[in-house]
């Protein structure tokens, strides 16, 4: 079928707008580069705002498929980030009274709220602390580790094991 032949277009468009997805789908599964008109409403339907500034009646909105509610797990990067955010945190942490100081400064390094900061600080004071109590299986500690060794890795830092004050 040719995509790109104008009346099939149209056809297409109009059934995207009323929500009916097949023949994008059979587009997107045909391997064929899509028109621009097509691409134009799919990033219509992807913008958040009302009908009018949207120009579309319906959404495309990011849900799980398994039915899970919340927000989707985090990924390497983002867990990375958080850890490195977290570390940050405890480095600038040198005794009782700084640690706004310490998480406003770290918020301010990464370009985040300082909520995330102690968010952050938290999620990795709290891994260490059941690490230390043997709450954490082995297999998990593993995990973590690997993906501590990665981020030393990847941002030429090493030592982030190597965390002793736990009660701080």
């Amino acid at each position: 079928m040719d995509w790109r032949d104008k009346h099939h277009v149209l056809f297409t468009e109009t059934d995207l707008r009323a929500g009916k997805f097949e023949k994008v789908i059979e587009m997107l599964d045909s391997g064929e580069e899509l028109p621009a008109r097509i691409l134009k409403t799919l990033s219509d339907m992807l913008k958040t705002g009302t009908i009018e500034e949207t120009n579309t009646d319906f959404q495309l909105v990011i849900r799980s498929r398994d039915g899970k509610r919340g927000a989707p797990p985090k990924t390497l990067e983002e867990e990375t980030e958080n850890i490195l955010l977290g570390r940050r945190v405890i480095e600038l942490y040198d005794g009782p009274g700084n640690y706004e100081a310490a998480t406003l400064q770290a918020a301010s390094e990464y370009g985040v709220s300082a909520r995330t900061a102690k968010s952050a600080y938290s999620f990795v004071k709290k891994q260490h602390k059941e690490i230390a109590e043997g709450k954490i299986r082995q297999a998990e500690i593993k995990k973590l580790q690997e993906k501590i060794a990665d981020l030393e890795a990847k941002t030429n830092t090493t030592g982030l094991l190597n965390y002793q004050d736990a009660d701080k």
